[in-house]
């Protein structure tokens, strides 16, 4: 217990180190004015609805009165159980936020070190994997994100498995659910690409190292069967949302989160290393994925060093299995519907047509392994490296691949046939899964290091502030008031009922907004997530061509809405003159310097002579 303890006060202290000064102003510091902050309002809600309204969970005070809001993104509710400690002694809403991301990348650290341990035995080289896993490029790219942040189930859900394959014990298989339930209470993107990433980690190791007791295979699907179960309700709004909306991704919106090659050598532009050394052409959001040399070497050296006592592919090594014509003829078939959808995308054959390549190469890829799995079984029980090494090697060539999205095969292949994948646009964040394979392989280097020097200490040492300066950031932190406006204290005391702000899209403001509701936690038409409904998007797009007019008005009387409040100084002169008539037409109520608050009349005076534009519902 000691030694976990000290491993996560390590990267505790590294975290505070690597963001510092963010730590003596937790309360104001924000990586930039955007996604903190809507983040910040999540967390902060979750906490409330576990403490006061559990049923109401999905449904924060914004989009109103859109279907479960709190689906339209990410819930973090497992990040919230973390700080709920400190909503429930008033803590500010910045500082909880700010104390979920040290403590995301403390765990994501230990996590990694646990998953590292657990192979390697190697205290020190588990050490360096936990540092690159938690502050490496694709990391501190996303510093601003504390649900991607927060990526330790992921290791921790493998090394689970890994001592679960050893013993066979039923508390291993109880840390193996555990640890998946939490991983899909933190990310969406974590569960779906943990989830796949599990399923080859077990393909790995039941042909490395097979385990044929019914009891062993019995406890095993149970534990994740019964993850699966306790997870189900926290799932079942996102479905209800897409239902309800038709909410899904389209292929163009993941092709352009879709990583290519040379998205693994771009760094983080936040990386005081690397990040001026590649073109700023290159510096894409989502798109900065390259390890850092160290890791890469270390893991290299793993591959390269170990003794070679047995090859897999000996002359005795059994050749594939005996294929009948009609597995030859698929797999030829496949092959070529391959390389035509490569080559032509869609193809026209009488009446079939077909597009995209990527069923006819995942076909391809599963009779290839049917057909050489004798020699992959023979192989990998010969092996130089051990199973669980195996596991995370898989993890490493199936997320990169995966990373590459409709530049490879594997994620279109899971966005077409799995319906949960179409609610993803950023396969690139198939990185977070290479992340933590490579980890467990820089350590198998690190710690093989070692052993051939006489002066482990020193190389120890060595290799440890190397690791630390190659990820070392260059983070620039901004400062938010987030002491309430008069206008917001009466709104708390007031709660006229439901509430839209003007202007809706000003630089900003919609996150503001969310900050504020934090306080009064009225409903507002306001809002801002990963997707939003079609009633907001029908006034955003109004306000954006200054049409305050009957329908914007309607839609708001439609949606329920009583009140209206205008932040002039936040409105350009073009935007005042366009809401003139509109608040000409409303009851004044209050004014707190140039934040005015309007009633809307139970029967507004309308123009009949004016076109019935319908806004949807």
């Amino acid at each position: 217990m000691k030694r976990e303890t000290g491993a996560f006060a390590f990267f505790l202290v590294l975290a505070i180190a690597l963001t510092w000064p963010l730590v003596l102003h937790l309360d104001t510091a924000v990586p930039d004015r955007g996604d903190p902050l809507f983040v910040a309002f999540v967390l902060d809600w979750v906490c409330h609805a576990l403490t006061h309204a559990p049923l109401e969970l999905y449904n924060p005070p914004i989009f109103h009165p859109g279907l479960y809001p709190l689906a339209y993104s990410e819930n973090m509710i497992a990040i919230a159980l973390v700080v709920l400690p400190l909503h429930l002694l008033g803590v500010a809403v910045l500082t909880k936020y700010n104390i979920a991301l040290l403590l995301g990348l403390a765990f994501a650290g230990y996590g990694a070190w646990v998953l590292a341990r657990v192979v390697t035995r190697n205290n020190v080289a588990s050490l360096i994997a936990g540092i690159f896993f938690a502050f490496g490029s694709f990391k501190i790219a996303h510093i601003q994100h504390a649900h991607i942040i927060w990526s330790g189930w992921l290791p921790l859900i493998l090394a689970a498995l890994l001592i679960y394959w050893r013993r066979g014990e039923k508390k291993h298989a109880a840390m193996l659910a555990a640890a998946f339930v939490m991983n899909g209470l933190t990310n969406v993107y974590w569960l779906l690409f943990g989830g796949v990433a599990l399923l080859a980690a077990i393909g790995v190791l039941a042909i490395a190292d097979p385990r044929r007791e019914r009891v062993f295979w019995t406890r095993l699907f149970v534990a994740l069967f019964v993850a699966g179960l306790v997870l189900l309700p926290f799932l079942l709004p996102y479905q209800a949302v897409a239902n309800e909306y038709g909410v899904r991704r389209t292929t163009g919106e993941a092709s352009a989160g879709s990583a290519s090659w040379i998205s693994w050598l771009v760094p983080s532009s936040r990386s005081a290393i690397y990040g001026d050394l590649a073109d700023p052409a290159l510096h894409l959001d989502e798109r900065e994925l390259f390890p850092g040399v160290l890791i890469l070497f270390l893991a290299i050296y793993a591959l390269c060093t170990r003794p070679n006592v047995a090859t897999g592919f000996s002359r005795s090594s059994p050749g594939p299995a005996k294929a009948g014509p009609y597995v030859v003829v698929a797999i030829i078939v496949f092959a070529i519907l391959t390389w035509l959808t490569v080559v032509h995308d869609r193809i026209t054959i009488g009446r079939f047509s077909f597009a995209g390549s990527d069923v006819p190469a995942m076909i391809l890829v599963a009779l290839l392994i049917a057909l050489f799995m004798p020699r992959l079984r023979a192989a990998a029980r010969t092996s130089r490296f051990t199973p669980e090494e195996l596991a995370a090697a898989v993890w490493i060539v199936a997320g990169f691949i995966a990373s590459l999205g409709w530049n490879a095969f594997l994620h279109p292949f899971l966005f077409r046939v799995i319906e949960a994948f179409r609610a993803t646009r950023t396969p690139a964040r198939w990185a977070v899964i290479v992340y933590a394979g490579l980890a467990v392989w820089a350590a198998m280097g690190a710690a093989a290091l070692l052993e051939r020097t006489k002066r482990r200490r020193a190389m120890a040492a060595l290799l440890l502030v190397l690791a630390v300066v190659e990820v070392w950031p260059k983070l620039k932190w901004v400062h938010v008031d987030a002491s309430p406006a008069p206008v917001y204290r009466w709104l708390a005391k007031e709660r006229p009922g439901a509430v839209v702000e003007l202007p809706m899209l000003a630089e900003g403001v919609p996150f503001e907004y969310l900050i504020a509701s934090t306080m009064h936690r009225v409903p507002l038409i306001n809002g801002t997530s990963g997707w939003e409904p079609p009633s907001h998007q029908f006034l955003r797009e109004k306000e954006t061509k200054l049409e305050y007019d009957d329908a914007f008005l309607r839609a708001l009387i439609e949606n329920g809405c009583t009140t209206v409040i205008v932040h002039e100084a936040r409105m350009t002169p073009e935007q005042r003159s366009a809401v003139a008539p509109l608040l000409a037409r409303l009851e004044p109520l209050q004014r707190f310097g140039s934040d005015a608050v309007f009633r809307i009349p139970r029967a507004p005076a309308g123009n009949a002579s004016a076109p019935r534009e319908s806004p949807p519902r």
